[in-house]
C-alpha cells in the first residue's frame, strides 16, 4: 500500500490509517468460490475451478476510462434522519483554537483565541512578518529575487513555498483533544490595474 496520507491538506497525524492506493489482486469468482473457501482471510488463489486467473489493478485509476466502452451515471438518494455527533467539542464550558503558523519548521506565530459553545467558528488575525530572514535566504527557493515582500515569504509558480499551519483544540479544561495538520500559500491576486493584466503578487501573468 502507498504511505500517501489521503488528505495531505487535512492531516491528523494521530490517525491510523492505510492508504488503499497500490496494486490490488483482482479475480473475477463466477462460482461464488470466494466466501466458501474463505478467500477474505486465506487471500485470493492464483485461479478458480472456472478457469478465471488472479489479475492485477492499480488504483487509483481513471474513472470511466475510454476503454470501458461506454459511460453510465447512476444517482441514488435515501432520505434519512442522522444523529451526527460533533466530535472534539465539549458539551458545557468553553472550548479554544490554537493555530500555529511555521516555515521550514521554525514557528512564526502561534495565537489562540476562545471558542464558545454556541459558536462553531472562529476568527483569526495573524501578523506572519518576520523581522529577520537573512537565516532562510540561504536555501533556495527562499533566496530567489521576488520571494519575499514584507518579511512574507510569497507563493508562486517559481517558487511555490508553503507555511505549515498546525491547529489545536483544547476543551473547557484546557486538554488538547484534536490536531489537524495543514499547509497555506500567501500571494495576491488582481485584475484591477486597469491596463487587462491578471496579476500575482503584482506581477502580471497574462
Amino acid at each position: 500500500m502507498a504511505t500517501s496520507y489521503p488528505r495531505p491538506d487535512f492531516e491528523r497525524k494521530s490517525l491510523n490509517w492505510v492508504s488503499p492506493n497500490g496494486v490490488w489482486d483482482f479475480l473475477f469468482d463466477d462460482g461464488n468460490e470466494g466466501l466458501a473457501n474463505e478467500w477474505p482471510k486465506k487471500g485470493i488463489p492464483p485461479n478458480t475451478a472456472h478457469n478465471q486467473s488472479k489479475l492485477e489493478i492499480e488504483v487509483p485509476y481513471a474513472f470511466q476510462p475510454a476503454a470501458s466502452g461506454g459511460v453510465r451515471n447512476r444517482v441514488a438518494r435515501r432520505p434519512r434522519s442522522d444523529v451526527i455527533a460533533v466530535t472534539g467539542r465539549s458539551p458545557q464550558g468553553i472550548c479554544a483554537v490554537e493555530i500555529e503558523v511555521l516555515l521550514i519548521g521554525s514557528s512564526v506565530v502561534t495565537k489562540e483565541a476562545e471558542l464558545p459553545k454556541e459558536r462553531d467558528l472562529v476568527a483569526f488575525d495573524l501578523d506572519m512578518k518576520l523581522d529577520d530572514i537573512a537565516g532562510f535566504q540561504t536555501t533556495a527557493p527562499y533566496d530567489q529575487e521576488g520571494v519575499w515582500l514584507n518579511g512574507i515569504a510569497l507563493w508562486a509558480p517559481e517558487h511555490p513555498i508553503l507555511y505549515d499551519l498546525v491547529l489545536r483544540l483544547r476543551n473547557g479544561s484546557g486538554n488538547q483533544v484534536d490536531e489537524v495538520h495543514t499547509t497555506v500559500g500567501m500571494h495576491s491576486l488582481s485584475w484591477q490595474s486597469g491596463d487587462g493584466t491578471f496579476r500575482l503578487n503584482g506581477k502580471p501573468l497574462f
